[in-house]
This record gives structure tokens, C-alpha cells and sequence, in this order.
């Protein structure tokens, strides 16, 4: 088990961190082509050494921050988040951010990635994580479309299984969307972990409100439970089967109208998913099923251990992609 690491450190606030809608701003790294493989170039005003890691470029990332593959003094590949004002500003921000984050780094699972390091001494905060070079969900279904009714429904149960794992931990992923679950060779990895829960109550809350839970919409600046989780893993399983998530594409505050007053546009999701997914997208979290019920739902004959066999295509880009990693 690691501990957080807390070290010094004084980077410039990331250019752009601040001045723009973070939802309707395109994410940073990565080109135009969803495809190609690698970071984006560091920007003008981005460090170019952090406590002992020397950042390589900017990665695709949901805010709130700003992701850079990173370099670790012993040579290994990490993500560094860095998390400006007005958040790194919050006294009680920083003590939730401790807090998660050693929270976070008691999770042990297959399927989710736990951070290893993080500074709240600096003037702005930093996560790491290891790096993994493998495509998020929303990358491959922009390349390759929906994913297969039961390469889904596994995909859905392992990070079903991520998060009993993380609520067991005591913490609430509060975060999850289709960029936050890549896609490695053998299933799925949940990242993100350690930081969401920290937001909440200490400045503006900005999360991409694709996958909300009605009680985030209504209250944003309240710490949701377990069962937020649960009704994001709705949307990103909708998501992985249709190409589409089941409150649309919108500006922010549409799609959060959407959530409070609109059911979910499940027209097309493959028969034999539609009765889980529309449990989870229940409006009342008290009626949403659990991750361990999701779990047996989804895959039922998994034994917790076994992976997840991707379609050929989808393997190709992973191949690329880490083929094509510094």
C-alpha cells in the first residue's frame, strides 16, 4: 500500500486553465484524428519539469485540470493531473484531496487504475498515476462505433466490479464517463480515482455533465453516494451499445435539464441490456441496483477474474497505440 507523496513543487497555472467553458472547449492533446496515438504538444505557459518529472505533452482529459504525460525521475511513464484555482485555493480542498487520495490508493483491482503520488503543498495540486497508453471508450466508439451487445455487457460488469471495489474503499467515483474507462488488451481500467470527491462543497464544481446522476444535477455542490456511480455506469454502458449517450449532446445546462426532467432515450439499445441499464438510470437512487448486483447481471458466469475478449479492431488500435508510445 503507498501513502500520498507530498512534495514541493511551484508550476504556472496551465494556460488555459482558466477564461473558458470547459465543457464546449475540445480537449486538449491528441490531434483531430480520435485515432492517433500519442499527447498533444505542451503549451507556451505548461511547465516543463514537475517534482521530479519532466512532462512530455498534454493528454486528452475531462476537467477539471489539465493532464500531462509525464517522465519519472526513475524513467516511468506517468499521468500527471494538475488541478488549478480556484479549487488548489480551498483549504478544505486540499485536505479532501489527501484524504481521497489515500482512500484511493487502498484500491485494489484488476480493473482500476489507483493513483500513486499526489502534492497539496504547491500552489497547485498534482495527481499521478501510472500511464497507460491504451484508448479511452469514447475514443473507440468514434473510431470503431458501438462496441457488440456482449462485448458491452462484460466491458459494463469489470467496471461494475472497479467500482464495488472503490466504494468499498470508502470513496464515491462521482466522475465516471466514457473517457475515464480505457480500453487495455485484456478489459476495461477505470481512472480517476481520488480526486472527484475532493470538489465538492470547495468552489465552482466542473464535471462533464454527460453522465450526472439526477441528484448531481439538482445539487451539484452535494457529495453524492455510491449510487451516482451506478447511474453513470448507465450512461457509459449506453453509450459503449449505441454510440451515444441517453441524455444527448448538448450544452451543459440543456443536458442537465434533460437529466431532471427528461427520461433517457434508450430507443436503441440492444434488446437483453435495456432492463439493466434503464434500472440504472432510475431517477430515485434508492431504486438503482448495486455494483455487485450489475456485476452478476451483467456476466453472470464471470468469476470475477476473467477478462474481457475485444473485437479485432479495437485490439489493432490498442496495439498502435502502445506500439506508437514514448
Amino acid at each position: 500500500m503507498h501513502t500520498p507523496s507530498f512534495r514541493s513543487g511551484e508550476p504556472r497555472d496551465p494556460a488555459g486553465s482558466a477564461g473558458r467553458d470547459p465543457f464546449d472547449a475540445p480537449a486538449d492533446g491528441g490531434g483531430s484524428d480520435p485515432g492517433a496515438p500519442g499527447p498533444g504538444p505542451l503549451h507556451p505557459a505548461d511547465p516543463t519539469h514537475l517534482a521530479g518529472h519532466r512532462l512530455l505533452g498534454r493528454l486528452p482529459a475531462d476537467p477539471p485540470g489539465t493532464c500531462y504525460l509525464a517522465r519519472s525521475a526513475g524513467g516511468v511513464l506517468m499521468t500527471l493531473r494538475v488541478v488549478p484555482h480556484p479549487w488548489s485555493a480551498h483549504t478544505e480542498f486540499r485536505s479532501a484531496f489527501a484524504r481521497g487520495t489515500a482512500s484511493a490508493q487502498r484500491v485494489v483491482s484488476r480493473w482500476a487504475v489507483a493513483p500513486v503520488a499526489a502534492d497539496i503543498g504547491a500552489r497547485l495540486v498534482w495527481l499521478a498515476e501510472p500511464y497507460l497508453p491504451d484508448p479511452d471508450l469514447a475514443m473507440v466508439v468514434a473510431v470503431r462505433g458501438p462496441l457488440p451487445r456482449d462485448i458491452g455487457r462484460r466491458v459494463g460488469a469489470r467496471v461494475a466490479e472497479a467500482l464495488e471495489t472503490v466504494h468499498r474503499a470508502g470513496l464515491v467515483h462521482a466522475c465516471l464517463t466514457p473517457a475515464r474507462v480505457l480500453l487495455a488488451p485484456d478489459g476495461p481500467r477505470l481512472t480517476g480515482l481520488g480526486l472527484a470527491g475532493a470538489l465538492y462543497g470547495t468552489g465552482p464544481l466542473i464535471l462533464p455533465p454527460s453522465c450526472l446522476a439526477p441528484e448531481q444535477a439538482e445539487e451539484p455542490e452535494r457529495r453524492p453516494g455510491p449510487a451516482a456511480d451506478v447511474f453513470a455506469l448507465g450512461c457509459v454502458l449506453t453509450h459503449a451499445v449505441t454510440g451515444r449517450l441517453p441524455f444527448g449532446a448538448a450544452p451543459a445546462g440543456e443536458v442537465r435539464r434533460r437529466i431532471l426532467t427528461e427520461p433517457p432515450d434508450l430507443a436503441d439499445v440492444p434488446r437483453g441490456l435495456l432492463e439493466v441499464i434503464g434500472a440504472c438510470l432510475e431517477r430515485d437512487p434508492d431504486l438503482r441496483p448495486t455494483p455487485a448486483e450489475l456485476c452478476h447481471e451483467l456476466d453472470p458466469r464471470a468469476d470475477g477474474a476473467g477478462g474481457v475478449r475485444l473485437p479485432e479492431d479495437v485490439l489493432d488500435l490498442i496495439a498502435r497505440r502502445r506500439a506508437a508510445s514514448p
